[in-house]
């Protein structure tokens, strides 16, 4: 039975490598956030052209194109999924306040998107690691198949020190900024979670857990959800390389041929900033 795995957080909270773990589960296709197509015009950045991602992505697009019967818009596509999707709408989403014509035309995007895509890969659960909230709610409202939710936390001091890096695709944030962020879309992703659990299967986990003991979140994940990811753990557990698959978008990590599941023990320097970013979100770590 085909079904959409959608995993929600914060970001440089650890949904791409989630998505990339989950990706090594049996039929289990990942790929990566499927809320960017829009924004990228069909096509995932910095790949060559002759990468295996950027030909697969670009064939999708085609074959999209051709069964829609006209070409995409792609700057009126963008506006109507930063409406439905993006954290500024999130309260008009979560009330269910929008204008019928503009939601139905989202609806018939989203299942034509899911249901060309299903259609192109072999896999019966398709990973989709967008994150945003709005677009978890609207997945629900819109798509035929069963979708499945994992919202996934990371320590706030070390996602605050994270936004803070330099030099990489995701832009940096101050200390400030990074806080204010942080606990707004931890906010608004719980109260999507509260919503989605009345209908949905839906876990929470943590990053750190799932770099610790990755077989037991796995475990958990694979018992709530009812995926297959008995080789995900037995590749974590004899240290192979877990195949990245051909993520659509994501972080940095999206870029390597495999990657390994390693323990990250390195504690996060005491500092006054450091515990304020942990006072400021104690509630929605705890």
């Amino acid at each position: 039975m085909r079904s959409v795995v959608y995993i929600l957080g914060a970001g440089r909270s650890g949904t791409t490598l989630l998505d990339i773990i989950l990706g090594n589960g049996d039929n289990v296709f990942s790929a990566g956030e499927l809320n960017r197509f829009p924004k990228r015009n069909g096509l995932p950045q910095n790949l060559f052209e002759e990468s295996p991602s950027y030909v697969f992505w670009k064939d999708f697009r085609d074959k999209f194109e051709v069964l829609r019967g006209e070409p995409f818009d792609f700057d009126t596509l963008q506006k109507l999924t930063h409406r439905f999707e993006y954290h500024s709408g999130f309260f008009r989403i979560l009330f269910n306040s929008n204008n019928r014509r503009l939601h139905r035309s989202y609806c018939e995007y989203i299942n034509g998107f899911f249901e060309n895509l299903f259609d192109k890969v072999e896999e019966e659960v398709i990973i989709d690691s967008s994150k945003y909230p709005s677009r978890a709610l609207m997945l629900s409202r819109c798509l035929k198949y069963e979708v499945k939710y994992i919202y996934i936390k990371r320590d706030p001091v070390s996602t605050v020190i994270s936004f803070a890096k330099k030099g990489i695709e995701q832009p940096s944030k101050s200390w400030l900024s990074a806080n204010v962020y942080y606990f707004a879309v931890n906010f608004i992703c719980s109260l999507a979670e509260r919503t989605l659990r009345k209908r949905h299967r839906i876990i929470t986990i943590k990053y750190e857990d799932l770099l610790e003991k990755p077989y037991i979140v796995l475990e958990n994940i694979q018992k709530k959800l009812q995926i297959d990811l008995s080789s995900a753990s037995y590749r974590i557990s004899n240290g192979e390389g877990l195949k990245v698959g051909k993520l659509f978008d994501g972080n940095r990590i999206r870029l390597e041929d495999s990657i390994k599941v390693e323990s990250n023990a390195e504690k996060n320097p005491d500092s006054f900033k450091n515990m304020m970013t942990a006072a400021f979100n104690y509630m929605w770590w705890h």
